[in-house]
């Protein structure tokens, strides 16, 4: 979806992220990179990092901005939690299905670190309703409950068969997922093996040696090529998204 004010072009890439094309400058922050504290808008409107933005009636929270062109940038609540990645594809069906891309704003490991919960942005059109009775009939459905107004929380309990993925995805042990759950999180994706979390579920040495140049280290082999979860990006909390 897309919203044009004057010149400015706001663009909805995805529940986390829009992206603005036409504006006056950026502010950059102390930090070292391609971030901005701010982007000034040709109309007279500032976004701030840490600003809530209601956006086509949805509050929209502003965490970091990236800069992208002298005339385009992309306003991010938050990038996708690891659980997004590798954990969800433990409940049936493919990204699709769940609304990745359109409503979802993340998945994350249980407070207790022993369920999966799913986030998404409320919609009161009639497929999403239907959506919320079709997730509420899962064997391992939990419970539902509403964080505020505008989103809506579905708790799981993680599959018997896949307890033990599970186990290695808090301990960072990607590459020790059994063959058949890495084929289930390529497919979830609709991801071929030349994809970057095959790189990482496989230990390819193309990614091996790509972290060896970025890092400027010399990786052991029993070395993971993704950094072990961090929890508190893993576990919601309302204020990081509202």
């Amino acid at each position: 979806m897309t919203t044009t004010t004057r010149n400015t072009q706001i663009t909805f890439l995805s529940p986390l992220e829009v992206s603005v094309d036409g504006h006056a400058s950026f502010t950059p922050t102390s930090k070292v990179g391609a971030k901005a504290a701010s982007v000034n808008l040709t109309d007279g409107r500032i976004f701030k990092v840490g600003q809530t933005l209601i956006l086509n009636k949805m509050p929209f929270k502003i965490n970091t901005i990236d800069n992208e062109t002298p005339l385009k940038c992309t306003l991010r609540v938050a990038n996708r939690t690891k659980a997004s990645m590798l954990v969800m594809p433990m409940l049936n069906g493919d990204k699709r299905l769940y609304m990745y891309d359109k409503l979802l704003l993340n998945c994350f490991i249980g407070e207790n670190q022993d369920t999966l919960v799913l986030v998404y942005r409320f919609s009161a059109e009639a497929v999403f309703l239907k959506f919320e009775s079709a997730l509420k009939s899962f064997k391992n459905f939990i419970k539902c409950s509403d964080p505020n107004e505008y989103s809506v929380l579905f708790e799981f309990s993680i599959p018997k068969k896949y307890t033990q993925n599970f186990k290695y995805f808090l301990e960072g042990k990607y590459s020790k997922f059994d063959p058949e759950y890495k084929m289930k999180i390529l497919k979830f994706h609709g991801l071929d093996v030349d994809s970057q979390i095959s790189e990482i579920l496989f230990k390819l040495e193309s990614r091996k040696l790509a972290l060896e140049k970025k890092l400027n280290v010399t990786l052991g082999e029993d070395v993971e090529l993704l950094s072990i979860i961090d929890i508190e990006k893993e576990t919601f909390k309302l204020e990081d998204y509202f």
